[in-house]
Formats: C-alpha cells, structure tokens, sequence
C-alpha cells in the first residue's frame, strides 16, 4: 500500500498543485507583464506623434494607447490576488500608468497644446508606475515622484475616484 502511495498517489497530488499553481498563479502574471511590456513598447512609440502627424498614423497612435491603456485599467480592476500581489511586490501603479497612457493619447488628437517636457514628464511617469525607470537620475526619478503626488486624485491609485476626481464613495 505505501509504495502505492508513494508511486501514484503522491505525483498525481503533486502535479494537481503544480497545475492549480501555474493556472490561477503563473497565467495571469505572465499576461499582465505581456501587458505591461507592451504599454511601454507603444507609449515609448507613439509618444512623439503629435496632432500634424499623418491621418494613419495618429489614429494608430490615439487607437493603440487607448487600447493598451484599457487594458491596464483592466488588470487593476479585476480581482485576482496573484496580479494583485504581483503588482504590490513590484510597485506597479496600473492605475496611473493607464492614465498617463490616457494622457499620452491625447496628443495626437491635435486639440490640446501639449509642451516636450510635459510628454516626457508623462511618459517618465507611466515608466515610474510599471517599474521601468532604471534610466532616470534619482533626481529625476523623485521629481516625478513628487509631480504623481500633487496631481489630481485621479492620477493616484485611489479607487474611490472617477476619472473626473469625483468622490464615488457613498
């Protein structure tokens, strides 16, 4: 009987907690840092498109940033601890890297004036809140820092906030 259990029962048990680890654990993280890798690939992109760009490609840029931004809004809404935790390990502020995305998107929409150094500050802020900042100066690093926390309630990881900094809590 023990070399019974000892040759099928204990791997069987084994590779049950290996699959309910990798399924509910190991996917979803593996599909949030996809996410996150492509948020930095498209806004470091499509940054530099501006509203005198060509028609194609600022509906590209606006369609892309808006997409990848939605989908960080996503995986910060939902619920799943391992992305929770992940992300809290990491100090990953998915809220605010979807609204610098956000943010980013509305320069190629040409309506409003935005200077170089507010898209730069914007997009040193979306690398701050995915943990991608290793090429800023301290300096630089706690600057921006400095500039997520003075923003508007909406900029910072507080749920009970619209995107309109409007106070949902009843």
């Amino acid at each position: 009987m023990s070399s019974l259990a000892s040759n099928i029962i204990f791997p069987a048990i084994l590779a049950l907690v290996a699959w309910i680890i990798l399924n509910f654990w190991g996917k979803p993280i593996l599909a949030l840092r996809a996410t996150r890798f492509e948020a930095l690939r498209i806004a470091q992109r499509y940054s530099g498109v501006t509203g005198s760009s060509s028609d194609k490609l600022r509906d590209t840029a606006l369609s892309s940033l808006n997409e990848i931004g939605n989908s960080l809004l996503a995986y910060s809404r939902e619920s799943s601890l391992a992305t929770r935790l992940y992300c809290y390990m990491f100090g990953y502020k998915l809220e605010s890297a979807a609204r610098c995305l956000f943010g980013l998107s509305e320069i190629p929409r040409g309506e409003f004036s935005i200077s170089s150094e507010t898209r730069k500050n914007t997009l040193n802020a979306l690398y701050i809140s995915l943990g991608a900042a290793q090429h800023l100066t301290k300096i630089e690093r706690e600057k921006i820092e400095q500039m997520i926390e003075c923003a508007s309630p909406y900029l910072r990881d507080d749920p009970s906030r619209n995107s309109e900094g409007h106070d949902l809590r009843i």
